[in-house]
């Protein structure tokens, strides 16, 4: 399976101001080639500054919880061709 998605690993930023406006505040996911993949807006009426980082940190883990599942799956195959290799 090729990636269609910005190769990571990916980081996440402490929350900061976005543009011209002092109200937009949000943590930055980069890639570590410089790319900016996206941006966890902190909006204070919604939810504490502690859960957008959180927020933020997740999307940031995106790329090793794919790769992850991706193991998982590899295993599962192979132990599924030994299954039936040593049932038959």
């Amino acid at each position: 399976m090729s990636a269609k998605h910005t190769p990571g690993p990916w980081h996440a930023s402490a929350i900061r101001t976005h543009g011209i406006d002092a109200s937009k505040n949000g943590c930055d996911i980069g890639a570590e080639n410089g790319a900016n993949v996206a941006i966890a807006l902190h909006q204070p009426e919604d939810r504490e500054q502690a859960e957008t980082i959180a927020n933020a940190k997740l999307i940031a883990a995106a790329p090793r919880l794919l790769r992850s599942l991706q193991e998982v799956l590899e295993q599962i195959e192979e132990l599924s061709d030994y299954t039936l290799t040593r049932d038959t």
